[in-house]
């Protein structure tokens, strides 16, 4: 293998790494030249001075193998004729043998949290010490801590400890937090939907311990009804460690080929029913004739109609 060649007067030899595609991603990833041609004409490289390209350079190659696992690899810096040489080494690549928690005790775990940590650990042991790994380690033991009781569990960072030849512990640095119940819940949003009915859709009480499995329940009682277009949930400490919740809901937009209801129309309708049924009562009382009502009583049907035409209407909007 050739070593990269560049326009000034440092080179970048990848000889040393074993695996060609980590070799591939190094030369790819070079920037010195850029960096050096974009210094002002006349200036020098040190090879010592920590603030010059040359140091930045070693210092990024050596984070992008470390990065992947090899986290003794080095960037050595050699004189040739020519000038500087940039020579990476990858060393050891370290595996996962062991995973920590800190912050947060077995015992003040929920038995099923636990099982479903164990679970997780036992996915990456023996995999390649990389951040990738440690970002997904992190994520996925944050989210399980915080399944039950500890909603607000933060994760700080999640550090390889050298425990042996070419292994690693993962020390996975947690802030759980206190343990928390269900506290209120409040529903913004509502349009025709009524909050005395959606509220039986709740399945856990204020004072219950905090379970996630529950909130996604609610989630999924209320996104089933027919009306609901979206569920937003948000959460926000309550007094005496407690969870209140604050759903927003998106109601779906009335069918357009629907008339919209007009209320004060609904109401005149229905005052003239009733209007015109009194009236006929009480003719009909009085002995006037059914013929000389019909007019009334015509009127009345139509006014009858309409009712319960924008009642069916309005139950159906409703639904």
């Amino acid at each position: 293998m050739v070593p990269a060649k560049a326009a000034s007067p440092v080179e970048l030899d990848t000889r040393n790494v074993a695996q060609p595609a980590i070799a591939s991603a190094l030369r790819e990833a070079y920037q010195l030249p850029l960096l050096i041609e974009g210094m002002r004409a006349g200036n020098t490289i040190s090879a010592n001075d920590p603030e010059s390209p040359v140091e930045h350079e070693r210092t990024r190659l050596k984070r992008i193998m470390v990065e992947l696992g090899y986290l003794d690899a080095q960037v050595a810096l050699d004189r040739s004729s020519t000038g500087l040489v940039l020579r990476p080494s990858l060393g050891k690549l370290y595996t996962v043998a062991a995973v920590l928690l800190k912050g947060v005790k077995q015992q003040e775990l929920d038995r099923q949290v636990i099982d479903e940590l164990a679970s997780i650990i036992d996915d990456y042991i023996g995999q390649p010490a990389s951040a990738q790994a440690a970002d997904n380690l992190g994520s996925r033991i944050l989210y399980r801590v915080g399944e039950i009781d500890f909603a607000l569990a933060q994760l700080s960072k999640v550090e390889w400890i050298r425990s042996g030849n070419g292994v690693v512990t993962a020390l996975v640095h947690l802030e759980a937090g206190p343990r928390l119940r269900f506290g209120t819940v409040t529903f913004d949003g509502l349009r025709r939907l009524r909050e005395s009915e959606i509220k039986r859709l709740i399945p856990f009480r204020p004072g219950e311990r905090y379970e996630r499995g529950k909130v996604e329940e609610m989630r999924e009682r209320l996104k089933a009804l027919s009306n609901v277009d979206a569920v937003n949930i948000g959460t926000a400490r309550g007094n005496d460690a407690t969870l209140d919740l604050a759903v927003r809901l998106q109601e779906r937009p009335a069918n357009p080929s629907l008339p919209q209801p007009q209320g004060t129309f609904g109401l005149v309708s229905g005052v003239a029913t009733l209007t015109g049924l009194a009236i006929i009562q009480i003719a009909t009382s009085a002995g006037i004739s059914p013929n000389r009502l019909r007019p009334v009583m015509w009127m009345t049907t139509a006014c009858a109609l309409t009712f319960a035409g924008l009642a069916i209407h309005r139950l159906a909007h409703f639904l």
